[in-house]
């Protein structure tokens, strides 16, 4: 399986952690914000593998890879930010 590899920015890592300091948002938006900073491959993220993610958040594969492509797409930390 192909490994996602995702290298948020800091402001891109500073928003979602504003999202999930707040608490108030949708179930699955806080749990896609917590997948992100955990695949995170730039400097400050752990990098975790896509069976860890898996095995952590009791995830479906298909949700991992769902967060991966919002984060690719030009406006998915926009879509992840309104979506409170």
């Amino acid at each position: 399986m192909k490994k996602e590899s995702i290298k948020l920015t800091p402001a891109q890592r500073q928003s979602i952690e504003q999202i999930l300091s707040k608490g108030k948002a949708l179930a699955w938006t806080l749990k896609h914000a917590q997948v992100l900073l955990k695949v995170d491959r730039g400097p400050q993220g752990p990098g975790w593998s896509t069976s860890q993610i898996v095995e952590a958040f009791d995830s479906f594969l298909f949700m991992l890879l769902a967060c991966c492509q919002l984060v690719a797409h030009p406006v998915g930390l926009f879509l992840l930010a309104c979506s409170q």
